[in-house]
């Protein structure tokens, strides 16, 4: 079956307990997990669209190599490793419960890598990252209709007219997916990226990859 790597049906063990091993970059990246208890924790565990997104950089490390890179809701840091791998100058942000997990996952796969790890609340001043970033990294953030906003308002206050912006998402929920379509084309050009660009087996119909990219 075509989605056999999906990780949504997989065992509690496997989703929260075990490490998850990825294959990416030509090395074998071990992702530690754990426990899901509420939106504040959501991070503990690798998303499936993280995958794709990951897979999907592989596929086009130009995209990264060389480029100031941040990635929103790091979680358990999978894109963002797979993107300092192929080059990128990243930093790594989530919420302040979330950044251990964060750090013992660079720690593990990508210690001797110069990479940053700062707390941000969506929605809060972003001043201090010295905006504008080259490329914007946004896996599975889609998921409560409640934190739309304050997620876009990040990508915006980080973003100039010539910064790239990856978004992809699994459908979660459909509050938070709607809110996001009627949302995002405000401030936004979105342009889907096809399934025959993703990676032949790390593609799904539900996972939607966009280009997002600022209105002048």
């Amino acid at each position: 079956r075509m989605d056999d790597w999906r990780r949504w049906h997989r065992s509690q063990e496997d989703r929260y307990v075990l490490p998850f091993e990825f294959d990416v970059c030509g090395r074998k990246v071990v992702i530690r997990q754990g426990a899901v208890n509420g939106t504040s924790s959501v991070g503990n565990t690798v998303w499936d669209a993280s995958l794709v997104l990951s897979k999907y950089l592989e596929k086009n490390p130009h995209l990264v190599q060389g480029k100031r890179v941040i990635e929103l809701g790091s979680g358990c840091a999978l894109v963002g490793i797979t993107a300092a791998l192929l080059g990128g100058v990243i930093t790594f942000t989530d919420i302040e419960t979330q950044i251990p997990r964060v750090k013992e996952n660079i720690q593990g796969n990508i210690p001797h890598m110069d990479t940053t790890i700062e707390t941000l609340k969506w929605g809060t001043d972003v001043s201090r990252f010295n905006p504008p970033f080259e490329v914007i990294l946004v896996a599975d953030c889609v998921y409560d209709d409640r934190y739309v906003e304050q997620l876009l308002k990040t990508v915006k206050d980080l973003c100039d007219e010539s910064t790239l912006i990856l978004v992809a998402s699994d459908h979660h929920d459909c509050e938070a997916t709607e809110k996001y379509q009627s949302e995002v084309v405000l401030d936004f050009d979105v342009e889907a990226i096809s399934n025959d660009q993703l990676d032949a087996t790390y593609r799904d119909r539900d996972i939607q990859v966009h280009r997002l990219s600022k209105k002048s």
